[in-house]
């Protein structure tokens, strides 16, 4: 999980500068990124949570979906 740790406290520019846009809505408070999919199809994905235009907190997330 330290490894996203530096995105806390970017914008939404600085964000889609660094990781890309991936079809998340500029104005939606969580925007998602898929980091991985393994050879089962399990994905894991990175949740990002913002705050006033901020991020504020991060998940990482696991689904078979």
């Amino acid at each position: 999980m330290t490894t996203y740790i530096h995105l806390l406290g970017k914008t939404k520019k600085e964000i889609i500068q660094e990781m890309g846009n991936e079809c998340n809505h500029l104005p939606a408070p969580v925007w998602t990124y898929q980091l991985k999919r393994g050879w089962l199809g399990r994905k894991r994905v990175l949740v990002l949570y913002f705050s006033e235009e901020l991020v504020n907190h991060f998940e990482i997330r696991y689904s078979w979906k």
